[in-house]
């Protein structure tokens, strides 16, 4: 269940600074504008649609030792995936390509609630940097649509999106963007994703989110490394994810979840694949020997694969294993331990 942030006053980002006009880089005026909020305990940043704002350098909504309260950044509506180019919605174009101190486009490291929804972020030049990275900040992510740089389709895409935690237990607790994951009560829903690589990736201790529905496009893909969803760290691994009706056209995706190094005890319910290929499916590369443990997929479904096919594919750290391309896998497990749920040959 999403929590109710302290956002009833609204600030219309046009009258704080924010220009909006797709050319004049608004990167100051958004973070000037967290700022007042902050320091107003709490409320809502507003971009009406229509709007196209370009932001060549990081937002900081939630910094880490800052006072972080409740702060939501929300649009007037997103963007179909397959209505492309937009129209009529509120469109972040973030184009920060790294250079600073930030590890994403957008860089949460604070204590505090953060909620972002009804937006279109896209990726409007041409780099493959992250969307978005939290550590301590706990957020509501929904209704959003998120699109990758227009070069990148299938097998080409390297772009991820929403990042949760790092992966340096000696970290924890910090402001260092490699701390691990302590935003919890997050929820990731009804977002839509184009031309992106992972869409979710949980990495150390970020347990108990739940991510979905969500959807991603046939202009997805991934590797056998990098699904849709991704989830696992060797410290502190993540632990009771439930991934709940999401639904992931598989064509470029070997596999669309993942769970890698090491996972436990995650579940999915009623998550779909559709569009499957044969050409997705060749060769499962493993290297991690962590293990996963306790990991379910229940009632997953998909029009193309038929009735008995596996639902969990579990693969030792003996090497490569090469998948015929007459059966598919909703998961891939890869690593040393034991997977829970059902598994088989292709």
């Amino acid at each position: 269940m999403a929590y109710v942030p302290n956002t009833e006053q609204i600030y219309n980002a046009l009258l704080f600074g924010v220009v909006a006009d797709g050319s004049t880089d608004d990167t100051a005026a958004w973070n000037a504008l967290f700022v007042t909020i902050a320091s107003a305990c709490g409320g809502t940043a507003y971009l009406p649609p229509g709007k196209r704002s370009l932001c060549t350098g990081a937002l900081t909504p939630m910094p880490f030792g800052a006072a972080s309260p409740a702060l939501r950044i929300m649009g007037g509506g997103s963007y179909n995936p397959f209505a492309d180019p937009a129209s009529g919605a509120s469109i972040l174009d973030l184009r920060y390509n790294g250079g600073g101190s930030a590890v994403a486009k957008i860089d949460c490291r604070g204590v505090g609630r953060l909620e972002i929804d009804h937006l279109s972020l896209v990726s409007g030049g041409t780099d493959d940097y992250p969307f978005f990275q939290t550590t301590n900040t706990t957020v509501h992510i929904h209704d959003n649509y998120v699109s990758g740089h227009s070069a990148n389709s299938g097998i080409s895409c390297v772009q991820d999106v929403f990042i949760l935690g790092g992966t340096n237990l000696s970290d924890i607790g910090t402001g260092a963007s490699d701390a691990p994951f302590g935003g919890y009560g997050t929820v990731i829903e009804r977002n839509g994703f184009n031309r992106i690589r992972t869409g979710v990736q949980c990495r150390s201790a970020a347990n108990a989110i739940i991510i979905g529905p969500n959807f991603w496009s046939s202009t997805c893909g991934g590797d056998t490394t990098h699904g849709a969803i991704t989830i696992g760290a060797s410290a502190l691994p993540p632990t009771g994810n439930v991934l709940l009706a999401n639904l992931f056209e598989t064509i470029y995706y070997p596999y669309p979840i993942i769970f890698s190094a090491a996972a436990h005890y995650n579940i999915g319910l009623g998550n779909g694949i559709w569009d499957w290929e044969s050409s997705s499916h060749f060769i499962a590369s493993v290297s991690d020997a962590s293990g996963n443990t306790g990991n379910r997929m229940i009632g997953s479904y998909s029009p193309d694969l038929g009735s008995g096919a596996p639902e969990i594919r579990t693969i030792t750290t003996s090497g490569s294993v090469t998948l015929a391309a007459t059966g598919t896998y909703l998961v891939v497990c890869v690593g040393g331990g034991g997977a829970g749920g059902s598994s088989g040959t292709p």
